[in-house]
């Protein structure tokens, strides 16, 4: 007989009289099922969708396939997106990330003013941006990211849990330059002047194939929803 991917059929098996409806089962002999307790097992054949309390046989709801092992994963995943890659496995999706900077330093910061008071930054093409930090001896990463923040167009600022801030452009397709300026407050920080780009998506958005919905390991991967 000839399945296709998607067929799904209902076929009598042997097995023990403890199984239950709703029991995912594998193959255990000659047109013989048991329960599963293996994550991952390339055995699996279904569902049991129905058995007499008491009986030796059950009914397995399956979809037989030209080939098993497509269903697992070629690396371990994680719940998320997936697509299809090598051998025709599972692979993780990974989105476009935007660009982010850390400071090298953490607080608290000196800040001086009309010596080491400005912090200059571009995002993507759009105008430079500059601030002049409130002067003090040991201000806070807190403080630093506040004051950034009330004026900032296209970036966030936040504060690791290192307390060293965190400069993030606001869209993936946008780099982030930290500026030299007169009076800069980079060497305080801990920046250093240059463009950082985010991130490439792991795959084309359209070879996303589904969601992995359940488990936590390369074998778990045939818990998935395709789109």
């Amino acid at each position: 007989m000839n399945q296709g991917v998607q067929d799904i059929l209902a076929v009598s098996f042997a097995c023990p009289t403890t199984i239950e409806v709703g029991d995912v089962v594998k193959i255990s002999g000659d047109n013989a099922v048991v329960k599963n307790t293996e994550i991952g097992s390339v055995d699996v054949v279904g569902t049991v969708c129905a058995h007499i309390p008491g009986a030796a046989f059950c009914t397995v709801a399956t979809r037989f396939r030209e080939r098993k092992d497509d269903r697992l994963a070629g690396v371990t995943l994680t719940p998320g997106a997936f697509v299809w890659g090598p051998l025709n496995k599972a692979y993780p999706y990974s989105g476009a990330s935007c660009a982010s900077v850390t400071a090298a330093n953490a607080e608290t910061f000196a800040v001086v003013a009309a010596t080491s008071d400005v912090v200059g930054l571009k995002v993507g093409g759009d105008e430079k941006q500059t601030f002049t930090l409130t002067a003090g001896a040991a201000r806070t990463a807190v403080q630093i990211a506040a004051e950034i923040n009330a004026t900032a167009v296209g970036f966030v600022v936040s504060v690791n849990a290192d307390n060293k801030p965190v400069f993030t452009a606001l869209n993936v397709n946008q780099s982030l330059e930290i500026t030299n300026e007169t009076h800069s407050a980079n060497t305080v920080l801990g920046l250093t002047a240059g463009v950082t780009l985010g991130g490439s998506s792991s795959h084309d958005s359209s070879a996303v194939a589904g969601l992995v919905i359940k488990g936590a390991s390369a074998g778990s991967a045939i818990e998935t929803l395709e789109f």
